[in-house]
């Protein structure tokens, strides 16, 4: 069949609601509701609220109910932590609160426990929500959860992340409405290579189609509140090194695990390649960027990338290096990690044209007479001698070998004239009125600025100077005749064979010497003026959980341990993985990798604060492309209502909660600590604690229903 058969079909929203409208919201706190008897529904299960029941969740002595404690029966302050979270998902608590959980009772699920773990539970949810006791023992429940997972039996140390997985999962099959499971076969898609010239469109129709296939197969064998609002879809792709074949498959999930990035903030210096076009030369100043990238990326790959979309210069146009005492010190090698970077290097990064033949790239440094450092030898005589030394920042720049000498020449000054001073008076008219050095010349007695070639420790060498210029006498230079000679002509000869050997090489050495009157023509300030990025004012080393999620969705190369199948090559290959969230939930569960490996035997703690949003995650930057993603009526925000924390080592450790109720109380945020439960200010929350997130959508007022 072809697409365009498909396309009535993606008009259902792949990502927002399930076919069950939803009837709560997750309003931010400056839209809370008044709580005055509204009918609601619960999480997409088709449950509403019995007239009174939110009144008795309210509490008629205006107290929130739900800030129970849970009482720890012997290192289950994993289990408590967990459980306080969960039990403050609304949709999921109403559903349990108002018993409409007891018609979708699977005993005969021989995936599930017969209804024990869901009987269990609603008995503490009840015991939390309408009991009078401060705190409870949730002994039932981790009795049905040790009956069917041993592994959580007796008083050792587990994970809560591992706990709330099952729990999860055993409640959806607990829970589960198909009665009957049909055999299904889950579909796969894949496209083609380089050579499909398919449109971008309906390449990204067909993906979507594929998207909603997959995501009606599961629900035809699972329809559970849980998968209501816990499960979202993935969409995995691999592409194929060699034929360029890409297979797309989906998977369901109830959480996401993001890994946490070890990120460093590179500031660097941002030189752009002055042209011909330029109207105001003096404002042609380097920018200093910021850029957050992870800490084992490639110089030439993360560090480049973020860089060329920040400034909006071509890749491949960037070279980067590393400045030191008034030059360029080194070039910064590509493949080198960022990593390699010390903390206190001063980085850059200049627009030149591509390491070509037809370009020849110059290094270019500044000097003047000044008072020349001492060698540290105590002779008094060393300590006030004068001579060259240089100021300001080093240029690196590009022109094409086949320039004359002096469009070369007024190259290299339209890259240094923002260190010159700026004229009084309008420039006086000239044989080239656009040429700001002869302006600047004509008032200092027509004395041209020396621009000399010099080797990699900038002493003069000997420019080859072609029938255009004037001749000068064979034989070897004195030194006097070599500083002559060195200084770079204004003549029609091509600069190819002025420089002889010299254009062979990588680079070539300039030294522009501020010599006589020009001297007195140098802007210091101006020379080392730069202009701040906003991003540096906001740079900051530690990451977002938007980088959790950058770095979760980018391409990973198989490794030869887990090679995938090319059915087109018909042999195993080193895919390129990638993994992208295609619908999501409205209970959004994200769980940070806090426990790294090191070895086999060792297990650390990573204790990096990641900056995750109280209010308004935007979700929509981290899914699949989809052109209908406008026109889905669930907008892709997110709240955050619970926070698991995980304190210590692995094994060894505490886990603790913040929970708050959107829906049915007045937002604020409470600290549940096993037994004891109280007030903790908004500020609080993010942490280096913080280990899994809770986040519940906002959802438009059309899926609310009022009486």
């Amino acid at each position: 069949p072809t697409v365009a058969i498909f396309a009535p079909r993606l008009r259902q929203p792949l990502i927002g609601p399930s076919r069950r409208k939803t009837a709560w919201t997750a309003p931010p706190t400056e839209r809370r509701r008044a709580h005055s008897g509204r009918r609601r529904g619960g999480g997409g299960g088709g449950t509403e609220m019995a007239d009174g029941l939110e009144e008795d969740i309210w509490g008629t002595d205006g107290r929130v109910r739900g800030k129970c404690g849970l009482n720890n029966l012997g290192n289950t302050c994993f289990m408590n932590g967990a459980l306080q979270a969960l039990s403050h998902a609304t949709p999921l608590v109403l559903h349990f609160l108002s018993n409409r959980y007891l018609s979708d009772i699977n005993v005969s699920n021989p995936l599930g426990t017969g209804g024990r773990l869901a009987r269990e539970y609603a008995r503490m949810v009840r015991d939390m929500w309408f009991g009078t006791a401060p705190a409870i023992s949730p002994v039932g429940l981790k009795r049905a959860i040790a009956r069917f997972a041993p592994r959580f039996a007796g008083t050792s140390q587990h994970d809560a992340q591992e706990l709330l997985g099952y729990l999860l999962d055993g409640l959806h099959e607990d829970l589960n409405r198909v009665r009957r499971s049909a055999y299904v076969s889950l579909p796969d898609a894949s496209l083609d290579g380089p050579n499909d010239r398919t449109d971008r469109h309906l390449r990204q129709e067909y993906l979507d189609y594929v998207g909603a296939d997959a995501w009606d197969v599961h629900r035809m064998r699972n329809d559970s509140t849980i998968s209501d609002d816990f499960q979202g879809q993935f969409r995995s792709t691999c592409e194929c090194p060699s034929c360029g074949r890409t297979s797309v498959t989906h998977e369901a999930f109830n959480h996401v695990s993001l890994e946490i990035p070890a990120l460093r903030v590179v500031v660097a210096l941002v030189f752009r390649s002055v042209g011909d076009g330029a109207e105001e030369p003096w404002a042609v100043n380097p920018v200093r960027v910021a850029v957050k990238v992870k800490a084992n990326a490639t110089i030439g790959g993360e560090l480049k990338r973020s860089l060329s979309q920040i400034c909006d210069i071509p890749f491949d146009r960037l070279t980067m290096v590393e400045i030191y005492d008034n030059k360029i010190h080194q070039l910064l090698d590509d493949n080198n990690v960022v990593s390699s970077i010390g903390r206190n290097d001063l980085i850059a990064a200049y627009e030149v044209n591509p390491y070509t033949s037809n370009f020849i790239h110059a290094v270019i440094s500044l000097r003047h007479i000044g008072i020349v450092p001492s060698d540290g030898d105590g002779n008094e005589e060393t300590k006030e001698k004068k001579g060259l030394v240089r100021f300001g920042f080093p240029i690196l720049m590009s022109f094409r070998s086949s320039s004359t000498c002096a469009e070369a020449r007024e190259h290299i000054w339209r890259q240094v004239r923002r260190f010159c001073k700026s004229p009084a008076s309008p420039p006086i008219e000239t044989k080239n009125p656009g040429s700001i050095e002869d302006a600047v010349r004509a008032g200092l007695g027509g004395e041209k600025i020396p621009v000399r070639l010099v080797d990699g420790e900038e002493k003069p060498k000997e420019i080859k100077l072609g029938p255009a210029a004037d001749p000068v006498a064979n034989g070897v230079p004195t030194k006097f005749e070599l500083l002559k000679r060195s200084v770079l002509p204004s003549s029609s000869s091509e600069i190819s064979g002025c420089l002889g050997e010299d254009c062979t090489e990588n680079f070539v050495f300039f030294a522009v010497d501020w010599l006589g009157p020009w001297d007195e023509q140098i802007d210091v300030d101006a020379g080392m003026r730069v202009i701040n990025h906003p991003s540096v004012s906001h740079a900051d080393g530690r990451p977002t959980l938007d980088d959790c999620f950058r770095n979760f969705g980018h391409p990973e190369r198989l490794d030869r341990n887990n090679m995938w199948y090319c059915g087109r090559c018909e042999t195993h290959r080193q895919g390129l993985k990638t993994i992208r969230v295609n619908r999501l939930p409205h209970i959004l569960v994200v769980h940070l990798k806090r426990f790294e490996s090191r070895n086999s035997f060792l297990r650390e703690r990573l204790n990096t604060v990641v900056d995750f949003p109280i209010c308004g995650l935007d979700m929509s930057r981290h899914i699949s492309e989809s052109d209908d993603f406008v026109e889905r009526p669930a907008p892709a925000i997110y709240d955050l209502f619970a926070v698991t924390n995980h304190y210590g080592r692995m094994g060894f450790g505490h886990y603790t909660a913040f929970a708050r109720n959107w829906d049915i109380g007045d937002g604020s945020w409470s600290l549940f600590d096993d037994s004891m439960v109280r007030p903790v200010a908004e500020a609080d929350i993010v942490s280096s604690a913080a280990y899994i997130l809770f986040y519940q959508r906002r959802l438009p007022d059309l899926y609310a229903t009022n009486d």
